[in-house]
């Protein structure tokens, strides 16, 4: 299992080619615009902070014990979050 951690990756502009499933994901400083193409599987943490082109949940994982989103200003809907946390 994965635990995918990246901070300041401004070149980072999509989640495409990530693995499926992850034990924990943390994306800080990110230049990604959607959640799509990253992992569905989280067992723990999936953490997604400054990302401030972030427009869409869609592509979140399905269930994960914590999903953590916080400063993503362009972010202004739910829609496509986790089903259970």
């Amino acid at each position: 299992m994965y635990y995918i951690g990246i901070n300041g990756s401004y070149d980072l502009e999509t989640l495409e080619g990530f693995p499926k499933r992850v034990s924990n994901l943390e994306i800080e400083n990110g230049n990604i615009e959607s959640l799509e193409g990253g992992p569905t599987e989280c067992e723990d943490t999936y953490k997604i902070t400054l990302c401030s082109n972030l427009k869409s949940l869609k592509g979140s994982p399905i269930t994960t014990k914590k999903f953590i989103c916080t400063n993503c200003s362009d972010l202004h809907t739910f829609e496509g979050c986790p089903k259970k946390c």
